[in-house]
């Protein structure tokens, strides 16, 4: 099955965005499904590639949702 994850909060390494998509991704992999990440476009290097070797990954939020968005 393909499963699409999204998640415009994942930039980075650490915090849950990273940890739990991970994880996820992970399992669902070793269960034999085939996983396309999107993420927020600003994902670091080190991040992107840790995902490109387990599936698809796509940068494509501009927006992150852990930005304060009350100035705008």
């Amino acid at each position: 099955m393909r499963i699409n994850l999204l998640d415009a909060g994942l930039r980075v390494a650490g915090g849950h965005p990273h940890d739990i998509n991970l994880t996820l991704t992970r399992a669902l992999v070793r269960l034999g499904h085939d996983v396309h990440i999107y993420c927020h476009h600003e994902i670091t290097p080190a991040v992107k590639e840790e995902y490109a070797q387990l599936c698809a990954i796509t940068p494509l939020f501009t927006i992150d949702p852990y930005q304060n968005t009350r100035s705008f």
